[in-house]
């Protein structure tokens, strides 16, 4: 049984608690906490292929604490969105209760939309009371109906049917079964709507390349069996690199061909399927319907004993699994922190951009809102300092030490372009040529030598292969509306070669620039050794210094926004020229 939606009545949390309780495989989408108060609360947890198709009601502004509690989602639907709300209401203050109810159903104007209200309205339909002709007078206003449930809660005293669903779906088009799940003294209840073709689709369907294990062994040979003479012999970098681009892709798309797959909804390890723990279950239920028949105080003591044994069997086997996630896992690690995260508040999902506000009108093209956004992040920088009133305007510039020698980019060779390649993170992203890190490491002994003999061509002729200045650009949302450009910033995907080959003139731009002690002691950035810890620990010794001196510290901490992007080239350039970094280099 895994519902779509699961609406959790008293679940007791704090927010901050609430947006670190996860259930597997279920996104929390909304939910309302007591404050003044312990307890109570109603939460919404949607699944996560649904996420996308969710958005969240302002209803918590008119729930009460202590009176009525409620939260709202809205899933969108092809045909019409579908309504959702989850109520607690306490046995105080009937009245108040049903008022807000009423509010709540007015606001989010139930009448015109397929509507369920489903939790614990503490309004019993077996003993029909007073509050109970006042409910259903208050769904008619909506076109709503509560439907009749059996005994929702029962005790060895009593027996009342006080959880409800309440909707205005016609009575074949939706189904309510009442179910003992073992983890309340309430059972819930499980709603089917029936006959839906607004069911949105898990299935995603994409074109990508086939790299499993099998083919990638079989790039591997054809790499291996390739002759790489025709770019030996090539002077020209660029068209170096063109033929080894092109023998490198006829050989991808022989062994790695580009297939249509089908996007599922994403696997979920589910803890919980443990044939003891489904036993334990079943031999506490029969005691708890035993004790609730009887009264017996054996019964009683016997069903608590089993629901305590329930109780430590999940949680022997959910102890189980992580061990064994750990113990298998390579990277013990990363492996934690997948279990770590699995339990805390999830980030927060950032996807495309599906539409973008562009001079006030909404669009949904993908080559309009593509060439837009290519606009927007280039002249970004030139907008940020026009805002700020600023200019990037080449300044004179001292020329330095006239003795600085000029920078020597000596080829390189097979030991260093190993090295260089086994030190790449392993990923499976690429830039357009679609050589990750991964198949790079791989191909390794069948692709260095070639490498080599392109890299050697670049640093002596000072060329870098113009493809490979080419990047995939993705927009990564920050933070607002999802459909302002403002919001997000450009990702860059470069083509793993390019890494390689700026890899391997950094370590000949580091050494010329600690040779010639050109760089300042006060630098912490990008350096061997160096880090944000070694900053903070010189600053936090300097302004202990000055204090022991009696002298009076002030720090002035900047953050600039788009900072690389405001920089001057021109002035970058001459920057490097005055560093000794001319000429081919």
């Amino acid at each position: 049984m895994k519902p779509d939606v699961v609406i959790l009545t008293e679940h007791g949390h704090n927010k901050e608690t609430m947006l670190n309780t996860r259930l597997i495989g279920y996104t929390l989408v909304t939910a309302y906490c007591r404050v003044l108060h312990r307890k109570g609360g109603v939460a919404v947890y949607t699944k996560e292929k649904l996420e996308s198709k969710v958005e969240v009601v302002n209803t918590q502004n008119i729930s009460v604490e202590m009176i009525c509690e409620v939260a709202t989602v809205k899933i969108k639907l092809s045909k019409s969105p579908l309504l959702i709300t989850g109520v607690y209401r306490t046995g105080n203050n009937v009245e108040a209760g049903l008022e807000i109810i009423s509010e709540v159903l007015q606001q989010i104007k139930a009448e015109k939309l397929p509507s369920i209200l489903i939790g614990d309205l503490n309004i019993d339909c077996i003993n029909k009371k007073k509050d109970y002709t006042q409910l259903t007078e208050i769904l008619a206003c909506y076109n709503m109906y509560r439907v009749d449930l059996p005994a929702t809660r029962i005790t060895p005293t009593s027996m009342t049917s006080i959880d409800s669903v309440c909707t205005n779906l016609q009575q074949d088009e939706i189904n309510v079964e009442v179910i003992n799940a073992g983890i309340s003294d309430h059972t819930g209840q499980l709603c089917t709507i029936l006959n839906n073709s607004n069911q949105p689709s898990s299935q995603i369907t994409a074109k990508r390349r086939n790299m499993n294990n099998r083919n990638l062994l079989n790039l591997k040979e054809l790499l291996r069996q390739q002759e790489w003479g025709d770019i030996y012999n090539t002077d020209d970098t660029n068209e170096a690199y063109n033929k080894f681009n092109s023998i490198l892709t006829q050989a991808i798309n022989q062994a790695c061909p580009v297939i249509k797959s089908i996007h599922g909804k994403r696997k979920v390890n589910y803890l919980l399927n443990d044939t003891t723990a489904s036993l334990l279950k079943q031999r506490f239920i029969s005691a708890q319907n035993l004790y609730h028949a009887t009264g017996s105080e054996d019964h009683k003591r016997r069903a608590a004993l089993l629901k305590k044994d329930y109780d430590l069997r999940l949680r022997s086997v959910r102890q189980q699994d992580t061990l064994n996630k750990v113990t298998e896992a390579d990277n013990k690690t990363k492996a934690l922190w997948n279990i770590i995260n699995l339990e805390r508040k999830p980030n927060e999902t950032q996807r495309l951009p599906t539409k973008l506000d562009i001079g006030g009108l909404e669009t949904t093209d993908p080559a309009i809102m593509a060439d837009y956004l290519n606009n927007f992040f280039t002249e970004a920088a030139k907008e940020t300092i026009t805002v700020n009133g600023q200019h990037n305007r080449l300044t004179a510039l001292s020329t330095g030490n006239i003795n600085i020698p000029p920078l020597q980019l000596t080829p390189t060779n097979n030991q260093e372009m190993s090295k260089i390649i086994r030190s790449l993170k392993t990923k499976t992203s690429a830039g357009f040529d679609e050589i990750s890190s991964k198949i790079l490491k791989l191909c390794e002994d069948e692709l260095v030598q070639p490498l080599v003999d392109i890299t050697n061509k670049s640093l002596q002729s000072g060329t870098f292969p113009l493809a490979l200045k080419l990047a995939k650009v993705y927009p990564k949302f920050k933070q607002g509306c999802t459909s302002q450009a403002l919001n997000y910033r450009p990702i860059s995907l470069i083509p793993t070669f390019s890494k390689v080959i700026e890899k391997i003139v950094l370590t000949r731009l580091l050494d010329h620039l600690s040779t010639h002690q050109l760089l300042t002691p006060y630098q912490h950035g990008f350096l061997t050794g160096k880090s944000t810890i070694t900053a903070l620990i010189s600053l936090t010794e300097f302004l202990i210094d000055q204090l022991e001196e009696g002298n009076t510290c002030t720090a002035i901490l900047l953050d600039y926004s788009k900072a690389f992007d405001c920089l001057s080239h021109e002035q970058l350039l001459e920057k490097l020229t005055t560093l000794g970094i001319q000429g081919s280099s």
